[in-house]
């Protein structure tokens, strides 16, 4: 077998990079001859300095005095000197500076003694006299990537304890922010002058204010009710006449009108779920949040409002029924002969009177709505009599428009569409408003259609903007978005209506376009979606600028 060479270690010493000095090794011990075949040998066979020393003592002073950078790499100790020995030495070396990588040279009678000491100095490898070159070049090697490793592995950990240093500061700024915005929100809540509720998964309070506690101290007559007597109860037992979403429901309305004993109170909720949790615990985090404004003056203020316009429009109508009557015994000349610009004038004149009887008959109907004095007769009812009944009436407005009013009729199929419960008169006012605003907001020569639609359960993809208030009525029935339902469509190809506009479609006094105004009251929307909701129904709108719009009015099937 060939001799091994000891050029073959050559690949395993350091690899430098320009501008970094060669690794440094200490050879101490007291034989010149050691040291100096030591030095040749790393010198020829490997990329390390080297520097010897004589004596550990010489070498244990320079070692103090040098810098971190200046030191050596790895030392190299003989096991046996004198005065100081070669554990010695390297205990000291070793309590100096920590991770120096520490190799021993020791003779063969010594080599129990080594063993035995060698973890006291925290000794990285032993070599036995007379060493093997390539074993000891190879050790070499091996104690050089020890103590960089461990020179970088310090260097991470200061780093990293830094990084933590920095961590543990934003962490506590962080939480100091959180305490103050918390401390904050709990302030905002507390002095805030509407009542705050938060309720749970369960529907049980999870948090309220003292404007909250307060109202019901004094509607449960209880002026030493506290916070603490409410946490956790149904809201049912301070509301009972509440009516809660479940979280899941697309089409809730977010607003409501409750009373607290003699507190009247607007509410409006928002679902929280899991952006804001105050805790894991799903029975102590609020899922909603009720804001609840007293409105009691509002109200009071509201009421004579509608008292005062109630009392105007009835005391009109009689005025406005005489004036009519006067001028239809003068169209037909009981009080002498009229020429005919007279009766052109005439007839402006009962026109006139008659739109404002209109007017005032609907506002009446509006605020009677409103109170909930309108009395309404309920039957079983088909719808489709009555589209046939409104299209044949407007017919002949959409004809002199130049418009196609194109309407179902009833035939057998037709005959088994679903009955639903409601007032035939009332709900024919709906279809006729309806059918009406469509030819209003037509332009000439445009097209109307007007159909049926079945539901077996209420359409998911009601635009709530262009939608009116989903009645408590239809909220408060088990089960009510998936039993079945009936409605009338109406589609027209006019000029469309925005989404900004759909917002406010059936309010009071609005008119269906921002832009361009016309001549209507802007009640028969609202008094239709009063109508509806006084039937448990509902009426939407889907519409796009320039295309045209389709209403729907939906009503339950009678059961």
């Amino acid at each position: 077998m060939p001799e091994k060479s000891i050029l073959n270690t050559q690949t395993t010493t350091p690899r430098l990079s320009a501008g970094t000095r060669a690794p440094l090794v200490w050879v101490v011990d007291d034989q010149p001859v050691v040291t100096t075949s030591l030095k040749a040998l790393i010198l020829l066979e490997s990329s390390f300095d080297v520097q010897t020393f004589q004596c550990p003592e010489e070498a244990l002073e320079r070692l103090k005095s040098l810098s971190h950078n200046a030191l050596p790499d790895v030392i190299i100790s003989d096991y046996n000197m004198p005065k100081l020995t070669g554990i010695e030495f390297l205990k000291a070396v070793k309590k100096l500076h920590p991770n120096l990588t520490l190799i021993l040279l020791t003779g063969y009678a010594d080599k129990q003694n080594a063993i035995e000491s060698i973890n006291e100095a925290g000794v990285f490898r032993y070599l036995e006299k007379p060493w093997d070159n390539d074993a000891l070049l190879h050790t070499l090697h091996q104690a050089y990537e020890r103590t960089h490793l461990i020179d970088r592995l310090d260097q991470k950990n200061a780093e990293l304890a830094l990084l933590n240093q920095n961590l543990e500061r934003l962490v506590k700024a962080r939480t100091q922010a959180l305490e103050e915005a918390h401390q904050e929100l709990e302030t905002l809540i507390e002095h805030s002058a509407d009542g705050i509720v938060g309720l749970n998964a369960e529907g049980n309070i999870s948090l309220c204010n003292k404007v909250f506690t307060h109202w019901v101290a004094q509607s449960t007559e209880n002026p030493a009710l506290q916070a603490e007597n409410i946490l956790n109860t149904p809201i049912e037992q301070w509301l009972p006449n509440l009516t809660l979403v479940p979280p899941n429901q697309q089409h809730a309305s977010a607003y409501l009108e409750l009373t607290l004993g003699a507190v009247a109170i607007e509410a409006s909720y928002a679902q929280v779920g899991n952006a804001i949790e105050v805790s894991a615990d799903p029975t102590t985090s609020p899922q909603t949040i009720w804001i609840l404004r007293d409105v009691t003056q509002r109200k009071a203020i509201e009421r004579l409002r509608d008292d005062f316009m109630a009392t105007l429009t009835h005391d009109l109508r009689t005025p406005l029924h005489a004036a009519i009557q006067g001028i239809q015994f003068l169209q037909k000349e009981q009080l002498g002969p009229t020429t005919s610009a007279q009766q052109e004038l005439l007839t402006v004149f009962h026109q006139s009177h008659e739109d404002m009887l209109h007017l005032v008959n609907t506002l009446l109907d509006c605020y009677r709505y409103e109170a909930g004095q309108h009395r309404l007769v309920f039957d079983e009812t088909e719808l489709l009599p009555l589209v046939e009944q409104v299209c044949q009436a407007l017919a002949p407005l959409a004809g002199s428009r130049g418009q196609t009013l194109a309407y179902e009729t009833l035939d057998e199929s037709e005959a088994s569409m679903p009955a639903v419960f409601g007032d035939k008169h009332e709900l024919k006012r709906v279809i006729k408003n309806l059918v009406g605003n469509a030819i209003a907001h037509t332009p000439k020569g445009g097209s109307l259609q007007v159909g049926f639609k079945q539901w077996e359960r209420l359409p998911e993809n009601i635009p709530l903007n262009g939608c009116s208030p989903f009645p408590d009525a239809i909220i408060a029935m088990p089960n009510w978005k998936n039993q079945p339902w009936v409605g009338v469509w109406i589609k027209d190809n006019g000029r469309g209506i925005s989404e900004a506009d759909q917002k406010l479609l059936f309010h009071r006094f609005s008119q269906g376009s921002s832009i361009k105004r016309n001549s209507g009251s802007g009640l028969g929307l609202y008094l239709s979606a009063q109508i509806m909701q006084a039937h448990t129904g509902v009426l939407w709108v889907e519409s796009t600028v320039g295309e045209g719009s389709t209403f729907f009015m939906a009503l339950p099937v009678k059961k």
